[in-house]
């Protein structure tokens, strides 16, 4: 996360308010159902409830509608992407059913003196996991093209193949010679952990052997692999992996080994 961000800072940041001015309601079970989809979706894009379907007490002029709600994001770009987000889009749909006389305002602003909060801790923590999801599956189904974008151009691979290097295209190589190895290899993505600038991932992979590995000649044995894999990240891009995985047990289904 940006350190200008950090606890403890003073820099401007820049929020977004969306503020929905209602006339009235409806339907009762509509209501209730647009509150159901909503609170989550909001929750999901970093938003939080600041005022929620409250009488306004007018102190000077005339309300524009009788119920006002306000959400907090943590940027203009949140908030759009909210509003345009299949989370919302049930809920959206919903609307014309559910209000009488809404309008729905986007406002930005600044914040001052604030540091980071546990929302946007939790932002950082869901782009890690995404990017680790869809890093892990291009892993598996060698997809080269997905890894050049997930990966810094620098990125240390510090469990490479033997005989290969530790760097980008040698972390290609391995994943492209291993899925011709096993080429219906398929994983099992168990738990998938973030902290920090941290992901870890549980996994659980089976495929069958159909060419020579290590000497092994291939028939189609079949195995079912344990292991973790640990990543670093940087701007939103892997910069270390390492890979741990029960290579006894791997050996002993392929019938290198006893068991």
């Amino acid at each position: 996360m940006n350190e200008e961000l950090g606890r403890g800072n003073t820099a401007q940041r820049s929020v977004s308010y969306v503020i929905s001015a209602v006339e009235g309601f409806v339907d009762e079970a509509t209501v209730r159902r647009y509150a159901e989809l909503t609170g989550p979706a909001i929750e999901h894009f970093g938003g939080r409830f600041i005022v929620s379907n409250t009488e306004p007490l007018v102190v000077e002029g005339e309300s524009p509608s009788g119920h006002l709600s306000m959400v907090e994001f943590p940027s203009i770009e949140h908030a759009k992407a909210w509003y345009d987000s299949p989370e919302y889009a049930e809920a959206r749909a919903l609307t014309p059913a559910t209000f009488r006389g809404r309008v729905l305002m986007f406002v930005e602003g600044d914040k001052t003196a604030i540091p980071s909060t546990p929302t946007e801790e939790r932002l950082a923590v869901s782009d890690n996991i995404k990017i680790i999801t869809r890093f892990e599956h291009a892993f598996r189904a060698a997809d080269q093209a997905t890894i050049d974008e997930l990966c810094d151009p620098g990125v240390v691979d510090h469990n490479p193949a033997p005989g290969h290097e530790p760097t980008l295209a040698g972390f290609k190589q391995k994943v492209t010679g291993f899925k011709a190895i096993f080429p219906d290899l398929e994983e099992d993505l168990q738990d998938i952990i973030s902290s920090g600038d941290t992901v870890a991932t549980r996994w659980v992979v089976t495929g069958s052997l159909q060419e020579e590995f290590m000497g092994i000649p291939a028939s189609g044995q079949t195995i079912r692999v344990e292991g973790m894999n640990f990543y670093r990240l940087k701007d939103g891009r892997v910069t270390d992996i390492w890979t741990q995985f029960d290579g006894v047990a791997m050996m002993q289904q392929l019938g290198a080994i006893p068991a």
